[in-house]
């Protein structure tokens, strides 16, 4: 079957050849314009193309944008099993890191899902990527951080102009079932980054209900080692302490605070240093200096001694 066809954009005709209801794609010889042809069943005179949408850059950028988040989200998840492979039973009065590794664990199929969706241009994937930045918008004035959500505003503003609504074919609609779907999933993560945006809020860590624990101070007491380094410290309950290694010792005072995750803050003649515990069970405590110069160490792991 021949056909002749016109070229939308400058009404050049060409003809082609095809079996009926047969597509074809084709592109015009006179201004290039890339399209697609259906054989009809019946035979007509001439036939307009339909054209075949580009991909916006910003859409492919966007998309590239959820293949990092795969890859950091795999990093996440190897990475703490190596580091913490032990389970926590207390970490800073919340499980930081046990939340950020499921985070990852859900962020990283979504994003797969998000990358294939934007590079074929469908609907759900634009309809769930503006739900996200919603999210992110939220979560940017609960922690009263009004720069952070220009980005956000930005992507859905973008993902609403007509260039981009007719790449994703939003005409057609989605169906009830998938929007469904899509928005209980917004709920969730809504729900999430609500939590944990409120746990960082300025409002929240000036409160002293914060959702960060303080570690009870009973935990401290006693006498804690690390062999390998000579280092050992023991805790009293009258908040002072007592450190020592090969060649220097301390005595000095200690306070347990919540600024605003718990800090160990201990207090001798030559300064002050500051350090996060990392409680990985009663026997054992890692301790990450935040800030001072304590000369002993800035990251080791005590045993309790018996």
């Amino acid at each position: 079957m021949l056909k002749t066809i016109r070229c939308p954009k400058c009404n050049h005709k060409t003809t082609i050849e095809g079996n009926p209801e047969e597509i074809k794609n084709i592109q015009c010889p006179n201004c290039g314009l890339k399209g697609k042809f259906t054989f009809p069943k019946e035979i007509e005179e001439a036939h307009v193309f339909e054209e075949i949408d580009e991909r916006p850059l910003g859409v492919t950028i966007l998309a590239v944008f959820q293949i990092i988040a795969i890859i950091l989200s795999i990093i996440v998840l190897i990475a703490i099993p190596l580091i913490f492979f032990e389970p926590m039973n207390d970490s800073f009065g919340l499980p930081l890191v046990g939340i950020l590794f499921l985070y990852s664990f859900f962020m990283l199929p979504i994003s797969l899902v998000l990358a294939y969706g934007l590079f074929t241009g469908e609907e759900w994937a634009r309809f769930s990527l503006v739900l996200i930045e919603i999210t992110s918008v939220i979560a940017s004035f609960i922690r009263v951080d009004i720069i952070s959500a220009t980005i956000p505003v930005f992507i859905i503003w973008y993902l609403y102009k007509p260039h981009v609504k007719k790449y994703f074919k939003t005409k057609e609609g989605l169906r009830i079932y998938i929007k469904v779907i899509i928005i209980v999933g917004f709920a969730i993560l809504l729900i999430f980054n609500s939590w944990m945006a409120f746990a960082f809020s300025p409002l929240n860590m000036m409160n002293k209900g914060n959702v960060f624990h303080k570690i009870p101070d009973s935990r401290y007491y006693g006498t804690w080692e690390n062999e390998t380094r000579n280092i050992e410290i023991t805790f009293y309950s009258n908040e002072s302490f007592y450190i020592k290694n090969e060649t220097h010792s301390h005595w000095g005072a200690w306070d347990n605070t919540v600024d605003p995750w718990p800090i160990l803050i201990l207090n001798w003649v030559d300064g002050e240093g500051r350090y996060m515990p990392l409680f990985l069970d009663d026997n054992r405590v890692t301790f990450a200096q935040e800030s001072g110069k304590s000369g002993f160490f800035c990251l080791a792991e005590l045993e309790r001694k018996l």
